[in-house]
């Protein structure tokens, strides 16, 4: 992030070694709304994630998200969804969305889970291998 930003942290705990943990009920870290996020150019997002599956009444499972113009998620059947859109609000048109493949994300093991896009294309990395590419949409 560059400029002046506010991150909110009030839903989020520390380990003894200052390292952010979660429990798995409403934690996030908010990085504010707004326009400033988007368009978000060349980019890279990473997590470790590990899941048993999705709540009863659960349709979808965030692991990132940026004032809904970015979206990064776990659906129903484990696949890992990446998408983002022109806008975070408004008239928003679909700038990608891309699905991963072969891999079931809900197997309640630990997975590494990267998404970029660079001038060319969006990826989706599970555990350090390529799954799926496809090109970026626009600008």
């Amino acid at each position: 992030m560059s400029g002046t930003k506010t991150i909110n942290l009030t839903d989020v705990s520390f380990n003894s070694n200052a390292q952010i943990t979660f429990d798995g009920t409403n934690d996030r870290i908010t990085g504010g709304a707004s326009t400033n996020y988007l368009p978000l150019p060349t980019h890279s997002l990473e997590a470790w994630i590990k899941s048993p599956g999705l709540g009863a009444g659960m349709g979808t499972s965030a692991i990132f998200g940026i004032t809904y113009g970015l979206i990064v998620q776990i659906g129903p059947s484990g696949t890992l969804t990446y998408y983002a859109y022109t806008t975070d609000s408004g008239s928003q048109v679909l700038l990608f969305a891309i699905e991963s493949t072969g891999t079931n994300l809900f197997d309640n093991k630990w997975h590494h889970v990267v998404c970029t896009r660079d001038s060319s294309n969006v990826n989706i990395y599970i555990d350090g291998i390529l799954n799926v590419t496809a090109g970026n949409g626009g600008t």
